[in-house]
C-alpha cells in the first residue's frame, strides 16, 4: 500500500500519514544509525516494526509492506 511521504528532513525525518489517524514515521537519531519505523500522534510516538534499515527508501518499503498486510489482515 503506498503511502503519500512528506520529507521533514532528507537526512533524518520522512513521515506519511497512518490509514487510520496518526502518522507513520521514518526517521534517524544521528547520521551513522539505520532508520527506523515509528507511529506517532500529538504527545506520543512508538515503535510500529523493531529494528533498523540501512536507508530511508529501504525502510519506506517495510512500512508500506506492514500497512498493506495489516490491511489485508483486517479486511479478510
Amino acid at each position: 500500500m503506498p503511502l503519500n511521504w512528506e520529507c521533514l528532513d532528507p537526512d533524518y525525518c520522512h513521515r506519511a500519514p497512518a490509514p487510520l489517524f496518526g502518522n507513520i514515521r521514518v526517521e534517524r537519531h544521528g547520521s551513522t544509525r539505520g532508520w527506523s519505523i515509528n507511529w506517532s500522534v500529538p504527545g506520543y510516538s512508538a515503535s510500529l516494526i523493531a529494528g533498523e534499515w540501512p536507508d530511508a527508501e529501504a525502510a519506506k518499503r517495510a512500512a508500506e509492506t506492514h500497512v498493506a498486510s495489516v490491511c489485508a489482515a483486517q479486511a479478510a
